[in-house]
């Protein structure tokens, strides 16, 4: 359950000038609690009685501007954003932010109960909101999930306040699940497509998600200033999953006329020698619908990213490949295949590969994986080796390849 409040206007019930407990400063349009009782008494109580689990706080912005206390008192504002942190730390309660100035994100650093916050306008269908690229930069260096709002999965929402069709439910499921913050379906009921709600989580709901949000590239940034150097007027992101000390990236493309994608375009990995042609450690790209043979990617083998719309958005991933030849792909019915909620640990051999897979018991989890060619462990001329296992009852289960057991 998430609480989400806006504003207080006065004077509340609770307020001590109606014989309540709690001090508000009251002004014509707004109310502001200024004790920190008043604060645990309505997350405390939000908790027990409702289950509360997310604090949401609303049109900070709003209420910023709204209240003349707020922009007379330098100090006001930290004191009211610290009481709510710190009855939502109490009580075990998460905060998300909504609307906020960048001050409110910054003051965030003082709360660790703050673990999101929306980064977007609101969704109306058919906008282009989803557009969190540059917003997710500011997100990732202050350490909280950017949060793109609700979304329709299915097109059309017949008795939905907002009548417009959704064209692109795939690609706002893509915004929301690397944004690495909530994912939030918003059909009416009975109206929600299953499919590609799925293509974010797990069975039981977990978000499948990469370590990091994913962000605008710098090039983008470059073509913004001198209208040359990057992707166009389009996006060209880019993230990363890192199990244990290794680590995949993510590539995305939407409204572009084609671009060149190199080592030197990752946002969570320098350019170094582990790029490089001479490197002992390889790598290649591949396409998220493998379409075709995994490629080496290096300073030398970009990747060549196509023409593309917002329906058919290009979406690519980075894998290393193993000393053993093997490359794991992922789990490619979901939109984030490699991801730490599902995929635990990996281990190699000489000649195999093991994994520890997480999910809900009796789950199917089916991997795909690069097979080399036997003799020359080279990933040409190797082929897709795919491998479902059912989760055990403790809610693990370990995949081996090239003999497909489940453990």
């Amino acid at each position: 359950i998430l609480l989400c409040i806006i504003r207080f206007s006065g004077p509340p019930p609770v307020v001590s000038e109606n014989g309540g407990q709690f001090d508000f400063i009251i002004e014509e349009k707004m109310a502001l609690p200024v004790s920190q009782d008043f604060w645990d008494y309505l997350i405390g109580s939000a908790k027990r009685d409702w289950g509360l689990f997310v604090y949401e706080q609303d049109w900070l912005l709003t209420v910023f501007d709204g209240l003349n206390a707020l922009q007379e008192n330098v100090t006001l504002g930290r004191t009211w954003l610290l009481q709510m942190g710190q009855a939502a730390q109490r009580y075990g309660l998460t905060i998300q932010y909504c609307m906020p100035y960048p001050r409110h994100l910054l003051q965030s650093f003082e709360i660790p109960a703050v673990t999101q916050s929306r980064f977007s306008g609101d969704y109306h269908a058919g906008s282009s909101q989803w557009e969190i690229g540059y917003q997710a930069i500011f997100a990732e260096a202050l350490g909280i999930a950017p949060f793109k709002d609700t979304f329709y999965t299915y097109p059309h929402q017949p008795t939905c306040a907002d009548k417009s069709d959704e064209p692109y439910p795939r690609l706002e499921a893509f915004s929301a699940v690397y944004s690495t913050g909530p994912v939030g379906p918003g059909d009416r009921y009975n109206l929600t497509d299953k499919d590609i709600v799925m293509q974010t989580c797990a069975e039981d709901g977990r978000i499948l998600k990469p370590t990091k949000p994913m962000r605008a590239i710098n090039k983008m940034f470059t073509q913004a200033a001198f209208g040359s150097g990057g992707p166009g007027h389009g996006n060209v992101w880019t993230t990363h999953t890192r199990i244990g000390d290794l680590q995949w990236h993510h590539v995305f493309s939407a409204e572009i006329s084609g671009f060149s994608f190199y080592p030197e375009d990752l946002l969570d990995l320098p350019m170094n020698e582990s790029f490089s042609a001479a490197a002992d450690q390889s790598w290649v790209s591949y396409d998220h619908n493998m379409t075709s043979p995994p490629q080496p990617f290096d300073a030398s083998h970009p990747i060549k990213l196509p023409e593309c719309s917002k329906w058919d958005f290009g979406l690519y991933h980075i894998a290393p490949v193993f000393p053993n030849g093997w490359v794991l792909m992922g789990e490619m019915a979901k939109l984030v295949p490699i991801s730490s909620q599902r995929i635990r640990s990996v281990a190699e051999t000489d000649s195999s590969l093991s994994l520890e897979i997480m999910g809900s018991v009796s789950e199917q989890v089916r991997i795909s994986f690069w097979m080399p060619a036997s003799e020359s462990r080279s990933v040409s001329g190797g082929k897709v080796f795919q491998v479902t296992c059912t989760v055990l009852s403790n809610g693990v289960v370990t995949m081996t390849v090239p003999d497909g057991k489940c453990d």
